[in-house]
């Protein structure tokens, strides 16, 4: 999870990922897909509930 936070993060920033970070987040992404104690943390983590 700290691998996708960290590249959620520098995205937030407005930065570019490496071709090998969002290669590792979409594989993060991919093999949690179905965790949903992955995708709640994810979310949090984001800050969704003041998106909406």
């Amino acid at each position: 999870m700290l691998e996708a936070e960290g590249a959620l993060e520098k995205l937030g920033r407005g930065a570019h990922l490496s071709g090998r970070e969002l290669t590792e987040l979409q594989r993060l992404f991919r093999d949690n897909s179905d965790d949903e104690v992955f995708s709640r943390t994810l979310l949090d983590d984001l800050g969704a509930a003041g998106t909406i």
